[in-house]
Protein backbone atom coordinates (compact mmCIF):
# COMPACT_ATOMS: atom_id res chain seq x y z
CA UNK A 1 0.00 0.00 0.00
CA UNK A 2 1.23 3.61 -1.08
CA UNK A 3 0.11 6.02 1.74
CA UNK A 4 -0.60 9.20 0.26
CA UNK A 5 -0.07 12.37 2.10
CA UNK A 6 -0.87 16.00 1.18
CA UNK A 7 1.45 18.80 3.21
CA UNK A 8 -0.31 21.96 4.49
CA UNK A 9 2.48 24.73 4.93
CA UNK A 10 5.62 24.71 2.81
CA UNK A 11 7.87 26.67 5.21
CA UNK A 12 11.50 25.33 6.15
CA UNK A 13 10.14 22.65 8.61
CA UNK A 14 8.56 21.03 5.46
CA UNK A 15 11.97 20.15 3.79
CA UNK A 16 12.94 18.32 7.23
CA UNK A 17 9.57 16.31 6.92
CA UNK A 18 9.87 15.24 3.44
CA UNK A 19 13.60 14.75 3.56
CA UNK A 20 12.92 11.84 5.94
CA UNK A 21 10.17 10.49 3.82
CA UNK A 22 12.20 10.15 1.21
CA UNK A 23 13.60 7.42 3.42
CA UNK A 24 10.49 5.50 3.80
CA UNK A 25 9.07 2.73 1.74
CA UNK A 26 5.59 3.32 1.06
CA UNK A 27 4.98 6.97 1.55
CA UNK A 28 4.57 9.30 -1.16
CA UNK A 29 3.74 13.64 -0.93
CA UNK A 30 1.29 14.03 -3.77
CA UNK A 31 -0.29 17.64 -2.92
CA UNK A 32 1.26 20.87 -1.50
CA UNK A 33 -0.58 23.89 0.30
CA UNK A 34 0.07 27.15 1.45
CA UNK A 35 -0.95 30.33 1.52
CA UNK A 36 1.92 31.63 -0.83
CA UNK A 37 1.65 29.42 -3.94
CA UNK A 38 5.18 30.10 -5.03
CA UNK A 39 6.14 28.34 -1.64
CA UNK A 40 4.26 25.64 -2.65
CA UNK A 41 5.35 25.02 -5.65
CA UNK A 42 8.89 25.23 -4.29
CA UNK A 43 8.53 22.60 -2.02
CA UNK A 44 6.76 20.59 -4.74
CA UNK A 45 9.42 20.97 -7.61
CA UNK A 46 12.15 19.96 -4.70
CA UNK A 47 9.90 16.64 -4.06
CA UNK A 48 9.44 16.34 -7.73
CA UNK A 49 12.68 17.46 -9.23
CA UNK A 50 13.27 14.42 -11.29
CA UNK A 51 9.75 14.64 -12.80
CA UNK A 52 8.12 17.13 -15.32
CA UNK A 53 5.08 18.53 -13.83
CA UNK A 54 2.11 20.45 -15.11
CA UNK A 55 2.75 24.13 -13.50
CA UNK A 56 -0.57 23.70 -11.41
CA UNK A 57 -0.18 20.28 -10.82
CA UNK A 58 -0.43 18.99 -6.69
CA UNK A 59 -0.29 22.86 -5.66
CA UNK A 60 -3.54 24.49 -3.76
CA UNK A 61 -3.46 27.78 -1.74
CA UNK A 62 -6.35 26.58 0.21
CA UNK A 63 -5.77 23.50 2.79
CA UNK A 64 -9.71 22.60 2.34
CA UNK A 65 -9.26 22.33 -1.32
CA UNK A 66 -6.73 20.19 -0.89
CA UNK A 67 -8.45 17.93 1.32
CA UNK A 68 -11.66 17.73 -0.21
CA UNK A 69 -9.72 17.16 -3.93
CA UNK A 70 -7.18 14.69 -3.40
CA UNK A 71 -6.96 11.46 -2.60
CA UNK A 72 -5.42 11.12 0.45
CA UNK A 73 -4.29 8.99 3.47
CA UNK A 74 -3.11 11.60 5.71
CA UNK A 75 -1.66 15.19 5.96
CA UNK A 76 0.75 17.51 7.81
CA UNK A 77 -0.26 20.42 9.55
CA UNK A 78 3.04 22.71 9.30
CA UNK A 79 1.40 26.00 9.90
CA UNK A 80 1.78 28.87 12.76
CA UNK A 81 0.70 27.60 16.09
CA UNK A 82 -2.45 29.25 16.12
CA UNK A 83 -4.30 27.73 12.88
CA UNK A 84 -3.02 23.71 13.94
CA UNK A 85 -6.26 22.96 15.78
CA UNK A 86 -9.07 24.29 12.92
CA UNK A 87 -6.75 22.60 9.86
CA UNK A 88 -6.42 18.95 12.30
CA UNK A 89 -9.79 19.04 12.96
CA UNK A 90 -10.82 19.83 9.30
CA UNK A 91 -8.33 16.60 8.44
CA UNK A 92 -9.61 14.51 10.35
CA UNK A 93 -13.12 14.97 9.98
CA UNK A 94 -12.57 14.08 6.40
CA UNK A 95 -11.46 10.74 7.84
CA UNK A 96 -7.63 11.52 7.23
CA UNK A 97 -4.54 10.33 9.83
CA UNK A 98 -2.92 13.58 11.00
CA UNK A 99 0.96 14.77 11.79
CA UNK A 100 1.05 18.30 13.06
CA UNK A 101 3.52 20.38 13.80
CA UNK A 102 4.77 21.61 17.96
CA UNK A 103 2.98 22.68 19.38
CA UNK A 104 0.05 20.36 18.42
CA UNK A 105 -2.77 23.18 20.09
CA UNK A 106 -2.51 26.72 22.00
CA UNK A 107 -5.22 25.86 23.85
CA UNK A 108 -5.75 22.72 25.98
CA UNK A 109 -9.25 22.38 25.41
CA UNK A 110 -8.62 21.89 21.86
CA UNK A 111 -6.01 19.51 22.02
CA UNK A 112 -8.50 17.43 24.36
CA UNK A 113 -10.72 17.68 21.05
CA UNK A 114 -7.98 16.57 18.45
CA UNK A 115 -7.57 13.59 20.64
CA UNK A 116 -11.21 12.78 20.88
CA UNK A 117 -11.96 13.22 17.25
CA UNK A 118 -8.75 10.80 16.23
CA UNK A 119 -10.02 8.33 18.92
CA UNK A 120 -13.83 8.57 17.79
CA UNK A 121 -12.63 8.29 13.70
CA UNK A 122 -9.92 5.60 15.20
CA UNK A 123 -7.25 7.98 12.97
CA UNK A 124 -3.40 8.51 13.80
CA UNK A 125 -2.77 11.63 15.35
CA UNK A 126 0.92 12.39 15.92
CA UNK A 127 2.45 15.02 17.31
CA UNK A 128 6.34 15.99 15.49
CA UNK A 129 8.26 15.40 18.86
CA UNK A 130 11.48 14.39 17.52
CA UNK A 131 13.30 13.93 20.77
CA UNK A 132 11.36 10.82 21.31
CA UNK A 133 12.74 8.79 18.17
CA UNK A 134 16.22 10.22 18.95
CA UNK A 135 18.60 7.34 20.52
CA UNK A 136 19.66 9.47 23.53
CA UNK A 137 16.60 10.49 24.60
CA UNK A 138 15.39 6.34 24.14
CA UNK A 139 18.30 5.58 26.02
CA UNK A 140 17.59 7.81 29.00
CA UNK A 141 14.16 6.52 28.96
CA UNK A 142 14.96 3.05 28.96
CA UNK A 143 17.36 3.85 32.09
CA UNK A 144 14.44 5.48 33.92
CA UNK A 145 12.33 2.68 33.72
CA UNK A 146 14.21 0.23 34.46
CA UNK A 147 15.04 1.51 38.00
CA UNK A 148 19.15 1.83 37.46
CA UNK A 149 18.93 5.66 38.74
CA UNK A 150 15.95 4.54 41.73
CA UNK A 151 12.68 6.80 41.66
CA UNK A 152 13.26 10.05 40.13
CA UNK A 153 13.24 13.21 42.07
CA UNK A 154 14.61 16.00 40.42
CA UNK A 155 14.21 17.03 36.28
CA UNK A 156 16.63 19.98 35.10
CA UNK A 157 16.40 21.63 32.08
CA UNK A 158 18.49 24.55 30.50
CA UNK A 159 17.67 25.50 26.92
CA UNK A 160 19.51 28.14 25.21
CA UNK A 161 18.92 29.48 21.68
CA UNK A 162 19.32 32.77 19.77
CA UNK A 163 15.84 32.85 18.59
CA UNK A 164 14.49 35.97 19.50
CA UNK A 165 16.74 38.22 17.00
CA UNK A 166 15.52 36.24 13.85
CA UNK A 167 12.31 35.94 14.69
CA UNK A 168 11.96 39.61 15.13
CA UNK A 169 9.29 40.70 12.08
CA UNK A 170 7.84 37.12 11.82
CA UNK A 171 4.89 35.58 12.84
CA UNK A 172 6.42 33.98 15.93
CA UNK A 173 6.85 37.58 17.39
CA UNK A 174 2.57 37.80 17.21
CA UNK A 175 0.82 36.26 20.05
CA UNK A 176 -2.20 36.18 17.78
CA UNK A 177 -0.48 33.65 15.59
CA UNK A 178 2.35 31.89 17.41
CA UNK A 179 0.19 31.86 21.06
CA UNK A 180 3.50 33.13 22.90
CA UNK A 181 7.37 33.26 22.07
CA UNK A 182 10.59 31.15 23.01
CA UNK A 183 8.21 28.82 25.78
CA UNK A 184 5.83 27.95 23.43
CA UNK A 185 8.04 27.52 20.37
CA UNK A 186 11.17 25.76 20.95
CA UNK A 187 10.43 25.33 24.55
CA UNK A 188 7.42 22.86 23.65
CA UNK A 189 10.26 20.42 22.75
CA UNK A 190 11.58 20.53 26.37
CA UNK A 191 8.38 20.48 28.39
CA UNK A 192 7.48 17.87 26.50
CA UNK A 193 10.64 15.38 26.87
CA UNK A 194 10.19 16.34 30.86
CA UNK A 195 6.54 14.62 30.66
CA UNK A 196 7.87 12.21 28.05
CA UNK A 197 10.71 10.74 29.95
CA UNK A 198 9.17 9.67 33.28
CA UNK A 199 5.62 9.09 32.15
CA UNK A 200 4.06 11.04 35.08
CA UNK A 201 1.43 13.76 34.98
CA UNK A 202 1.78 17.61 35.77
CA UNK A 203 -0.02 18.74 39.20
CA UNK A 204 0.89 22.77 39.36
CA UNK A 205 3.02 25.33 37.44
CA UNK A 206 4.90 28.15 38.58
CA UNK A 207 6.73 30.37 36.41
CA UNK A 208 8.81 33.58 35.81
CA UNK A 209 8.36 35.15 32.11
CA UNK A 210 10.09 38.19 30.83
CA UNK A 211 9.97 39.78 27.20
CA UNK A 212 12.33 42.03 27.78
CA UNK A 213 10.90 44.46 25.59
CA UNK A 214 9.82 41.77 22.75
CA UNK A 215 6.07 41.26 21.86
CA UNK A 216 6.44 37.91 23.24
CA UNK A 217 8.33 35.37 26.00
CA UNK A 218 11.97 35.85 25.59
CA UNK A 219 13.47 34.12 29.15
CA UNK A 220 11.42 31.81 31.10
CA UNK A 221 11.65 29.62 34.71
CA UNK A 222 9.07 27.59 34.72
CA UNK A 223 8.51 24.84 37.96
CA UNK A 224 6.23 22.05 37.47
CA UNK A 225 5.32 19.64 40.32
CA UNK A 226 4.60 15.83 38.64
CA UNK A 227 2.85 13.12 40.70
CA UNK A 228 5.15 10.89 42.12
CA UNK A 229 7.06 13.48 43.93
CA UNK A 230 9.33 14.94 41.31
CA UNK A 231 9.48 18.07 40.44
CA UNK A 232 11.01 19.58 36.95
CA UNK A 233 12.50 22.85 36.39
CA UNK A 234 13.11 24.21 33.07
CA UNK A 235 15.04 27.37 32.20
CA UNK A 236 14.84 29.20 29.02
CA UNK A 237 16.84 31.51 27.22
CA UNK A 238 15.73 32.86 23.99
CA UNK A 239 18.50 35.61 23.67
CA UNK A 240 21.29 32.99 24.21
CA UNK A 241 24.85 34.37 22.90
CA UNK A 242 25.04 31.52 20.39
CA UNK A 243 23.35 28.98 18.09
CA UNK A 244 21.94 25.86 20.23
CA UNK A 245 22.41 24.64 24.09
CA UNK A 246 20.12 21.96 25.80
CA UNK A 247 21.18 20.10 28.82
CA UNK A 248 18.90 17.39 30.75
CA UNK A 249 19.86 16.30 34.37
CA UNK A 250 17.42 13.45 35.59
CA UNK A 251 17.94 12.98 39.47
CA UNK A 252 17.25 10.07 41.34
CA UNK A 253 17.40 8.64 44.34
CA UNK A 254 20.14 6.20 43.21
CA UNK A 255 22.28 8.22 40.49
CA UNK A 256 21.89 10.77 38.21
CA UNK A 257 21.37 11.00 34.39
CA UNK A 258 22.72 14.10 32.27
CA UNK A 259 22.15 14.88 28.70
CA UNK A 260 24.31 17.48 27.48
CA UNK A 261 24.11 19.44 23.96
CA UNK A 262 23.67 15.34 22.61
CA UNK A 263 26.00 13.45 25.08
CA UNK A 264 24.71 11.05 27.75
CA UNK A 265 26.52 9.89 30.80
CA UNK A 266 25.49 8.36 33.96
CA UNK A 267 26.71 9.20 37.47
CA UNK A 268 26.00 6.65 40.61
CA UNK A 269 28.24 6.54 43.89
CA UNK A 270 30.95 8.88 42.29
CA UNK A 271 31.72 7.05 39.81
CA UNK A 272 30.62 8.11 35.68
CA UNK A 273 29.61 6.00 33.03
CA UNK A 274 29.07 6.93 29.49
CA UNK A 275 27.23 4.09 27.62
CA UNK A 276 28.97 2.63 24.38
CA UNK A 277 25.65 1.47 22.30
CA UNK A 278 22.46 3.54 21.81
CA UNK A 279 18.98 1.77 20.91
CA UNK A 280 18.32 2.67 16.98
CA UNK A 281 16.63 5.92 16.31
CA UNK A 282 13.35 6.56 14.04
CA UNK A 283 11.87 9.60 13.13
CA UNK A 284 8.15 11.06 13.42
CA UNK A 285 7.69 10.50 9.94
CA UNK A 286 8.74 7.16 9.52
CA UNK A 287 6.65 6.10 12.52
CA UNK A 288 3.26 8.13 10.64
CA UNK A 289 3.54 6.17 8.14
CA UNK A 290 3.98 2.50 9.76
CA UNK A 291 1.11 3.68 12.04
CA UNK A 292 -0.97 4.15 9.29
CA UNK A 293 0.05 0.96 8.00
CA UNK A 294 -0.62 -0.99 11.33
CA UNK A 295 3.22 -1.96 11.71
CA UNK A 296 3.87 0.59 14.73
CA UNK A 297 2.97 2.25 17.32
CA UNK A 298 1.96 5.55 17.74
CA UNK A 299 4.93 6.89 19.88
CA UNK A 300 3.87 10.49 20.08
CA UNK A 301 0.32 10.40 20.34
CA UNK A 302 -1.86 13.58 21.07
CA UNK A 303 -1.99 13.22 24.73
CA UNK A 304 2.16 14.66 24.72
CA UNK A 305 0.17 17.95 22.63
CA UNK A 306 -2.04 18.07 25.28
CA UNK A 307 0.23 18.05 28.12
CA UNK A 308 2.40 20.74 26.40
CA UNK A 309 -0.43 23.10 25.79
CA UNK A 310 -1.72 22.68 29.74
CA UNK A 311 1.52 23.35 31.00
CA UNK A 312 2.46 25.92 28.82
CA UNK A 313 -0.96 28.30 29.44
CA UNK A 314 -0.12 27.29 33.08
CA UNK A 315 3.17 28.55 33.11
CA UNK A 316 1.87 31.63 31.17
CA UNK A 317 -1.37 32.22 33.70
CA UNK A 318 1.01 31.82 36.77
CA UNK A 319 3.54 34.46 35.65
CA UNK A 320 0.77 36.72 34.80
CA UNK A 321 -0.62 35.94 38.24
CA UNK A 322 2.15 35.72 40.54
CA UNK A 323 1.49 32.49 42.26
CA UNK A 324 1.20 28.91 41.57
CA UNK A 325 -1.58 27.33 38.69
CA UNK A 326 -2.62 23.76 40.21
CA UNK A 327 -3.86 21.57 37.30
CA UNK A 328 -6.73 19.85 36.21
CA UNK A 329 -5.43 16.93 33.95
CA UNK A 330 -8.02 14.93 31.71
CA UNK A 331 -6.35 11.65 30.15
Amino acid sequence: MVVKIGIVGCGGISYYHVNNLFQVENAKVVAFCDVSVERARKLRDYVYRYRELKPNEMVYEDYKELITSEELDGVYILTPHAYHFEQAMYALQHNLHVLVEKPMCIKPENARRLIEEAERRKRVLLVSYQRHYMPIFRYVKRVIGSGEIGNVRLITVRLGQDWIKPCTGTWRVNPDISGGGELIDSGSHVVDIVHWLVDKKPIEVFAHIYNDGAPVDVYSHVVIRLEGNITAAITINGNYKAIWMEEEAIDGTDGTVYIRNGRVSIVKEGQTRIPMRLPPGSTPDANFINCILGKEKNESPGIYGYIVALVTQAAYRSAKEGKPVKLRFNR
